[in-house]
């Protein structure tokens, strides 16, 4: 056999050895339990005498002033009701993540415990909208077999599917990894529904005015190809909302988005629209028009991005917002340029 039969031969099998690790890696599970008790034994060997730990504070009240007074807070949480946060390992709930934001304390998975020094001004819980509903149909006793084959995978999750839920994201219009009959299809509108009314009543629950304001929110999440994303987290003033939080599915671009919310956000509702990660936008993030080549009337002055009625701010960093309130505006801690007035502030308006 001539040297190329043998270097032909041997190219395919370091192909198929090549294939074979790839499927395995992404077939392998995220976070496995011996991860979790891997990582739970390291945290009990560390020396905690060896980091300096602040002392919890509790959060002094501010008076009005005229001169602006600067509120720090968060508005982009996710919690067990987003999928990418849940098959990462995250089971904190809502509840939870308003306690943590207000200074509580609360252990990870492997039980180290998770406290702010000082607690936040502010805080929005905004999970995927994509995902609404998704844990109550999948704990749900009617269950279609494609559906209850979702439902373990998610328990058990891999790259594999985390990729094909992005792939299925990125098709227009977005494709839903199953296809449910119009029985269960009807029955996932109402867990949706159901979810988002639970997160405005938890909002309500933890909102203190004066001390701490808890928004209401939630996270428009169209996927963009290899890897991009034009996401907005859409923050209401009160808990005069929609009945029903606008998905990817609902909505194919942010024009849609905002026809949608406008349409079920009637006074005194009032809503705000923040994009996020605008460096994965892929360029759509300050473009005249939409991924589908929609043209979209832009603005004049400081801020000239599209619809600013609704998009005032712009989220440049994903590790803290600020809220200036006693104008009152909102604005992005990064500068006050990309924004304008924005509508009163749920409770820190003074």
């Amino acid at each position: 056999m001539r040297w190329y039969y043998w270097a032909g031969l041997g190219l395919a099998v370091i192909a198929l050895a090549v294939g074979l690790f790839i499927n395995n890696r992404i077939s392998a599970a995220l976070v496995s339990q011996a991860d979790i008790d891997s990582m739970r034994r390291a945290y009990q060997q560390e020396d905690q005498s060896a980091f300096r730990i602040p002392a919890p504070q509790s959060l002094p009240a501010q008076a009005p002033n005229r001169l602006h007074n600067a509120y720090f807070g968060e508005l982009h949480v996710h919690t067990n009701l987003s999928f990418d946060s849940y098959i990462f390992g995250n089971r904190l709930t809502p509840d939870e993540s308003y306690k943590f934001a207000k200074g509580q304390q609360l252990l990870s998975p492997i039980g180290e415990p998770m406290q702010l020094a000082v607690p936040l001004d502010f805080a929005a819980v905004t999970d995927h909208a994509e995902g609404y509903g998704l844990l109550k149909e999948c704990n749900s006793a009617k269950l279609g077999k494609p559906m209850r084959a979702l439902c373990q995978q998610i328990e058990q999750p891999n790259i594999n599917l985390f990729m094909k839920l992005r792939d299925a994201g990125t098709q227009r219009p977005p494709a839903q990894l199953i296809t449910r009959s119009p029985a269960e299809e009807a029955q996932a509108v109402q867990f949706a529904e159901q979810t988002w009314a639970e997160i405005v009543a938890v909002a309500n629950a933890h909102n203190e005015p004066g001390r701490f304001t808890a928004f209401a929110g939630f996270e428009y999440s169209p996927p963009l190809p290899n890897r991009g994303k034009i996401h907005r987290n859409v923050i209401f003033r009160s808990d005069h909302v929609p009945n029903k939080a606008v998905s990817a599915y609902d909505a194919l671009t942010e024009i849609d988005l905002w026809k949608q919310l406008k349409a079920g956000c009637q006074e005194p509702c009032a809503f705000l629209t923040i994009l996020h990660n605008p460096n994965k936008t892929w360029g759509l993030a300050f473009a005249n028009h939409t991924i589908d080549g929609t043209f979209m009337r832009l603005t004049t002055g400081a801020c000239a991005m599209p619809m600013s009625h609704w998009s005032r701010c712009i989220r440049l960093r994903a590790i803290l917002n600020v809220l200036w309130a006693s104008a009152p505006l909102m604005r992005s801690v990064v500068s006050s340029n990309f924004c304008r007035p924005a509508p009163k502030a749920r409770s820190r308006a003074v």
